[in-house]
């Protein structure tokens, strides 16, 4: 036993000095990765990765101060945003992979496929009072109350039947439901395997009135097959003419990528290349998630802005880490995200943020929490 344990002793020294020499290898491959990048790809002064690498630490106030320092807006002219590239559905009424490959340049970039779901059940019935609600009505979610552009608080629980209801018929509502949400699961009501019977309800729901079998492709939002596939999630409320008491949401991006149908209504995308993640002066907003500065509402006139307007039947394609925000147009609006995550196209697109939501996920499972401001 003893000469078992001199020759551990004298090999964890040996062992750990090789683990360090390999991280310190790993890091300074990544920094010069960091830093071709920051010079051929985006363009930005290398005193960007300072504010970059601060992303990966529990310090996300000091942070958001660095940004603010390092960005100026003064200097720069102002940009006419231009369209979101437009394809349409082949001859089939599919959707065309090849060009939808082409125009999202291999799925980085938002495209929106006109009229793609115009003929389905959830565009001719989802608006109707009580189809919704006989489908998932007895469900209790939580209902924001009073939602206004980049504000979603003051949320209550309600069952989905008398929420749903309310946006539909009464056109102040303020109201806004948008589930379900993984992240807040834990609410009264979500016990007993009520919220993991949501999902599964939803998710039928969107499959069979979307038609996205048929539409996409078979295997779509199967579990068994799509196996990157997160879910189907339902986005209702109501848009109004006043700024003040308009709803959308402000600058962010994800790790996922989002076939996002608009079933009813309409809603203005605004998209900035990743590219420009550094303009965004960015900060965790959660596990996969990041937030700009709000006041790049004001600001986004300097950048190269992207826009377009879906309307109901319409697709967008919204890639992985790809910077936007969304304005929903007057009157009743109804939209289906249907997210993945495939760990490919979100490495491709942003390596920076992938890694940065992976050690979220790795401090989380350490220490029980995500990192602050996550």
């Amino acid at each position: 036993m003893q000469t078992i344990r001199k020759t551990k002793l004298a090999y964890e020294p040996h062992v750990g000095k090789s683990i360090r020499k390999i991280c310190g290898y790993s890091t300074l491959l990544l920094l010069a990765l960091v830093i071709i990048r920051t010079k051929t790809y985006t363009g930005d002064s290398l005193w960007v990765i300072i504010p970059g690498f601060m992303m990966y630490l529990p310090i996300h106030h000091p942070t958001i101060k660095v940004w603010r320092f390092l960005m100026n807006y003064d200097m720069l002219p102002e940009i006419e945003p231009q369209p979101v590239t437009v394809i349409y559905p082949g001859a089939d009424g599919k959707v065309d992979y090849e060009a939808l490959r082409e125009a999202t340049q291999n799925f980085r970039s938002p495209v929106v496929v006109r009229g793609l779901f115009a003929n389905t059940t959830a565009v001719q019935k989802w608006a109707q009072p009580g189809y919704l609600a006989e489908k998932l009505g007895n469900y209790p979610i939580p209902v924001v109350q009073h939602s206004t552009l980049g504000k979603q608080s003051d949320r209550k629980i309600e069952l989905f039947k008398d929420a749903v209801n309310d946006v539909l018929t009464n056109k102040k509502s303020m109201k806004y439901l948008f589930f379900p949400v993984k992240s807040r699961g834990h609410y009264p009501g979500s016990e007993a395997g009520n919220l993991e019977n949501l999902i599964l309800d939803t998710d039928n729901l969107t499959r069979t009135d979307l038609d996205v079998a048929n539409i996409l492709w078979p295997s779509f939002g199967d579990y068994n097959v799509h196996k990157t596939y997160l879910g189907g999630q339902m986005i209702i409320g109501r848009g109004h003419k006043s700024k003040t008491e308009n709803t959308g949401t402000h600058w962010h991006c994800e790790a996922t990528g989002n076939w996002f149908v608009q079933v009813v209504g309409s809603k203005r995308w605004f998209f900035i290349d990743q590219k420009y993640s550094s303009w965004m002066k960015p900060s965790r907003i959660g596990v996969g998630s990041f937030g700009s500065q709000h006041d790049l509402v004001d600001k986004q006139k300097y950048l190269p802005v992207k826009k377009t307007i879906v309307t109901a039947g319409d697709m967008i394609y919204n890639p992985d880490f790809a910077w936007h925000r969304i304005e929903n147009g007057e009157g009743l609006g109804i939209g289906a995200p249907l997210r993945e995550l495939n760990i490919t196209y979100a490495f491709h697109n942003n390596l920076q943020y992938t890694t940065i939501s992976l050690w979220n996920q790795v401090w989380k499972k350490v220490f029980g929490t995500q990192l602050p401001g996550g």
